[in-house]
């Protein structure tokens, strides 16, 4: 398996989940310790508290399962670590993606200290009317109505990818699972693939 970059880690993953690759995890690593982190590790979402266990599509490189929104962070889940890894180059430390319930307080108090109080600094009110005004000027720009445009598009892309590979995961297991089950019985295992095929099939001309 490569190895990737904590920073280039969610662009790859999200390659893998086009080309339908997500069933094999990617090999992550801390920045501090150097430790193993697998990407289809159970987690908790750092917005809605949320345990996620459907990883292979709903990782902490990607987004959380209930509120749909994507972890800036992750906390190292090796004891004696916990160190802040950040996903993009934004450096936000709150709201980081925990393996662990009570993490998150933590590390994120630690994060605080050692990369100062930026977070909470608030401008002064000449700098917010200043802000506001680019604001203004900016959302009636054409480079905001393509931005828009491209937003919605990813939108309705990721929509679409949620339910086709949810799908397609979903026959992944329930096939290993007759496989199991009707090991000894290969007339019934045809013929449930065979509805498992179809099933699929009628889900993406719906989606279409």
């Amino acid at each position: 398996m490569p190895l990737f970059s904590t920073l280039k880690a969610r662009k790859k993953f999200k390659t893998r989940l086009i080309f339908g690759l997500a069933l094999k995890p990617l090999r992550l690593f801390c920045a501090h310790c150097g430790k193993y982190v697998p990407s289809d590790r159970e987690w908790f979402c750092g917005y809605c508290d949320r345990k996620n266990e459907r990883t292979k599509l709903y990782s902490f490189l990607r987004k959380c399962q209930h509120c749909k929104r994507f972890p800036k962070a992750y906390i190292c889940p090796h004891s004696g670590c916990e160190h802040l890894n950040f996903l993009d180059k934004i450096e936000d430390i709150r709201h980081p993606a925990c393996f662990f319930e009570g993490q998150k307080a933590a590390a994120t108090q630690a994060g605080s200290k050692e990369r100062g109080s930026k977070i909470n600094e608030e401008p002064n009110a000449s700098e917010n009317a200043k802000l506001d005004s680019e604001l203004a000027d900016f959302k009636k720009s054409e480079t905001c109505k393509q931005l828009l445009k491209r937003q919605e598009r990813e939108k309705e892309l990721s929509e679409f990818m949620d339910g086709h590979l949810g799908d397609q995961l979903f026959v992944e297991e329930k096939i290993r699972e007759y496989e199991r089950d009707y090991k000894d019985n290969p007339i019934m295992l045809a013929k449930l693939k065979m509805v498992l095929k179809e099933w699929a099939e009628i889900r993406i001309r719906k989606r279409a």
